[in-house]
């Protein structure tokens, strides 16, 4: 049991001892970052001594152009934002006047088209007129002279397909006679 206490008290003792060199070599770090720390508020120290001198020396002619620079460039802004404001009114006022403009042409050409439109309309009854006379006279003509008689009945329905016939096919033909028109209508 001695032996063992004796064993316990050497380990206790090596530990202990382990123990003050960690701190002994924790205490010289400590020391060595407290001194460059303070070697390093040294140099602060002195930059900013250095540098409150240099400010403490510069001409007030050297402030006043900076002061004389930073109104110029206020000066400046203020024109530019000015200009900026007028270009937006500017460019509203051509908007504005823009869709004045689109508007009142809208208006003309719907003007146009409804004309246009009313134009088409009466072609188009007068086209039907016209179709409807000739069916009539057709139709008479059927009656009359009958539809027996054949180079009467070809020479009026000639006539009536010429009269519906395209222009530039008459043309191209040459406007011939009432059979090759008879003809051509088929195509």
């Amino acid at each position: 049991a001695l032996k063992h206490e004796l064993f316990l008290a050497v380990e206790a003792k090596r530990i202990a001892s382990n123990r003050l060199e960690d701190m002994r070599q924790e205490l010289e770090a400590t020391q060595r970052r407290c001194e460059q720390t303070a070697s390093e508020l040294r140099l602060l120290r002195q930059k900013t001594e250095s540098m409150e001198g240099q400010l403490n020396n510069r001409d007030s002619s050297e402030i006043k152009e900076l002061t004389s620079r930073v109104q110029n460039a206020e000066e400046q802004r203020n024109v530019l934002q000015h200009t900026l404001e007028w270009k937006e009114v500017q460019w509203k006022s051509k908007m504005e006047h823009l869709e004045l403009e689109h508007a009142e042409l809208k208006r003309r050409q719907e003007g146009e088209v409804a004309k246009l439109k009313k134009q088409l309309d009466d072609t188009i009854s007068d086209f039907k007129r016209k179709l409807d006379a000739a069916e009539q006279e057709k139709a008479a003509l059927a009656r009359s002279g009958g539809l027996g008689s054949g180079a009467s009945g070809s020479v009026a329905a000639g006539g009536l397909l010429a009269l519906l016939r395209c222009p530039t096919r008459l043309a191209d033909s040459g406007g011939t006679s009432y059979s090759s028109g008879a003809t051509d209508a088929a195509h």
